[in-house]
């Protein structure tokens, strides 16, 4: 079995969009170069300002890649600021930047 890669067609983060929050966006393309569909779930790493994360998800359910395609994860999430523990100054400056991301096989 090869592995499954991708490409990261986009990734934009916004520290402040002016409603108090910030946003995350990416679109990530995985590709199964495999004769066989193959079912899993995404990782992606992210640097949040210094701090390597991957934020946890829930699954099932499961991403099913069919044999010799792609699939695209659409991710566009808005979250509202923690003004308890973040200054206007700090969440300004906030930065998240893509590391890695992988496809995690499922077993049966």
């Amino acid at each position: 079995m090869k592995s499954i890669t991708y490409e990261v067609l986009s990734f934009e983060f916004t520290a402040d969009t002016g409603n108090n929050s910030s946003r995350l966006k990416y679109n990530i393309k995985y590709t199964n170069p495999n004769n066989v569909a193959v079912k899993g779930s995404t990782a992606v790493t992210m640097d949040y300002n210094g701090i390597i994360l991957r934020p946890i998800k829930r699954v099932p359910p499961y991403v099913e890649i069919g044999a010799n395609s792609t699939y695209t994860e659409v991710y566009n999430v808005e979250s509202p600021h923690d003004t308890q523990s973040l200054s206007p100054e700090q969440i300004k400056t906030f930065t998240v930047k893509f590391v890695t991301a992988e496809f995690v096989f499922a077993i049966d």
